[in-house]
């Protein structure tokens, strides 16, 4: 987990400290090995707002992606329409 909340960090310097898109969510979950539970108390800690429905529309996307594919995200809602 330790992975995962090193990563939250990246992805929030990479967003130049807005909250993390439902993608980087997932992909901190998935890729990472940091629940979302863990991610949205690591935000709220911080001030930033938990993606929540952003983060289940990317999940659902990746539940309906074989695992061994790339998971192609651009159905899902982009970091600017949380703006």
């Amino acid at each position: 987990m330790e992975r995962g909340y090193r990563q939250l960090e990246r992805f929030l310097k990479e967003n130049n400290g807005q909250t993390l898109t439902g993608l980087q969510i997932v992909r901190l979950e998935k890729e990472w090995g940091l629940p979302s539970v863990l991610a949205a108390i690591s935000l709220r800690e911080k001030g930033l707002p938990f993606a929540e429905a952003e983060y289940k529309e990317a999940l659902e996307v990746w539940k309906q992606t074989p695992h061994h594919q790339k998971v192609d995200f651009s159905s899902a809602v982009s970091p600017d329409a949380m703006l």
